[in-house]
């Protein structure tokens, strides 16, 4: 299956997104302004942070996928119910 123009569109935008979340959380870890979160050293609360702009892409990109075939599918099943329904053809 290769994906059209609009969804490669959209999976490089949100794959650019996370890379500049990445970014951010890298600059913001050198310059000291990243908080530890509660129970966690720096270096934990920042695996965790980028942990969850991976996981976020992850689900974004799986919902994207799961759309896509849904969309797929349900065009199939529409075609080949046209063109089983007596008087179609």
């Amino acid at each position: 299956m290769i994906a059209d123009a609009a969804t490669m569109e959209n999976i490089y935008q949100t794959i650019s997104k996370a890379k500049n979340d990445v970014k951010d959380l890298i600059k913001q870890a050198c310059d000291r302004k990243l908080e530890a979160e509660p129970g966690r050293t720096m270096m934990e609360s920042f695996e965790n942070k980028v942990n969850q702009v991976v996981v976020c892409l992850l689900d974004n990109r799986l919902l994207s996928f799961s759309k896509e075939q849904y969309h797929s599918q349900l065009n199939c099943l529409t075609s080949t119910h046209f063109l089983s329904t007596p008087g179609s053809q």
